[in-house]
Parts: C-alpha cells; structure tokens; sequence
C-alpha cells in the first residue's frame, strides 16, 4: 500500500530558481512554504517539519525542494523541472 500526501514545495524568499519551479509546477495542486534565506532564523517548529522530510540541509545548499505525492525529494529547479515535465 502505497501512501499519498499533498505534494509540497518548500522555496526561499527572493529566490529566482524557486520562482521558476512555480512555474514549471503549474497546474499540479501543492502547498507551497516559503522560508528566510537565514537559516539560524528557522525556528524550532520549523526544523522539526524539515527535519521529519530530511530537507534541512538540502536547502542550507540548495533550494528549491520539491516533495512530491509519494514522499519523493526533488531537489533544485533542473530536477523539478524535469519531474514536472514527466509527471503532468
């Protein structure tokens, strides 16, 4: 048995590479969460929700990060793209 959760897209602010995923993400319903480039500002809750889908230090390097129906990292503009393209 498979589960399923709403896809997510966790972005920083002012981020261009986390604009453009949007876009490639159009037409697919996802929750999207935007958080301060400053990590050390990332409150305690904050870390926890991170911590439970392991994105913490995917996005102290990259972002964005895109977790998809199934629980599935996608990490960074390229990749989310190409999931995009392949799963719309």
């Amino acid at each position: 048995m498979v589960i399923e959760m709403k896809p997510m897209l966790v972005t920083l602010t002012d981020c261009k590479k986390c604009e453009a995923a949007k876009k490639y993400l159009e037409g697919i319903n996802y929750d999207l969460i935007t958080l301060s480039h400053d990590y050390k500002t990332w409150n305690a809750g904050v870390l926890r929700f991170l911590e439970e889908y392991d994105i913490i230090e995917d996005l102290k390097t990259t972002a964005p990060v895109f977790i998809t129906k199934r629980g599935t990292k996608v990490i960074g503009q390229l990749r989310i793209k190409r999931w995009a393209y392949e799963n719309k």
